[in-house]
């Protein structure tokens, strides 16, 4: 769980920063193993508009 808080501080830092493509190399790989995390992938679709980036294809 610790582990978990300081990736979610720092992606958060990451995003602060501006540092967007930082952020979806983060978390698109684990979106990609967890498809059923909406926070994953409500989180991604945030940084895809951001980066004005295609919305985000739905995995099933």
């Amino acid at each position: 769980a610790q582990r978990d808080l300081f990736d979610q501080l720092h992606v958060d830092a990451l995003q602060r920063a501006g540092r967007l493509a930082a952020v979806q190399n983060i978390l698109q790989p684990r979106a990609n193993a967890q498809p059923q995390s909406q926070r994953l992938r409500r989180r991604l679709h945030e940084v895809y508009a951001a980066l004005s980036l295609p919305a985000l294809a739905h995995h099933h």
